[in-house]
């Protein structure tokens, strides 16, 4: 996705704990348009990781209990975290210290014909490296 290179996630990286340090997080539902499962973290260092519950590499029960959000209270979660719909089944969570930064970086690309998800890891990527 937009050259930004991705290691694999594992069940382990979940279990360690890599959701503590994610600021950015793609859901892609099992019915998804694209890759239908996909599982994109991108940390607070601005390492991107890439998994799939669907297809492999991460067991579904192991990410949900991983979920920092999955824990908290609708109130905390808005507290913390905003989320934005990228169309076909595909949902980004971004901490919400990064939202006008990154709206700021997306620019036009937010055109609601599926450009944004091409592009976000990129400007996740760009942005938590330009803090580091």
């Amino acid at each position: 996705m937009c050259g930004v290179n991705e290691a694999e996630l594992t069940d382990l990286d979940l279990q360690e704990g890599l959701f503590s340090r994610a600021q950015f997080i793609l859901l892609a539902s099992p019915g998804a348009q694209g890759e239908l499962g996909a599982v994109k973290v991108v940390t607070d260092d601005g390492k991107s990781y890439h998994g799939n519950y669907v297809y492999g590499s991460v067991n579904k029960s192991v990410l949900l209990k991983a979920f920092e959000f999955a824990n908290i209270s609708p109130d905390e979660f808005n507290e913390k975290w905003c989320s934005r719909y990228l169309g076909c089944g595909n949902t980004l969570f971004l901490r919400r210290v990064h939202n006008d930064k990154y709206l700021e970086l997306l620019g036009d690309k937010a055109d609601g014909f599926g450009t944004e998800y091409g592009c976000w890891n990129e400007i996740a990527v760009n942005l938590l490296s330009r803090q580091h």
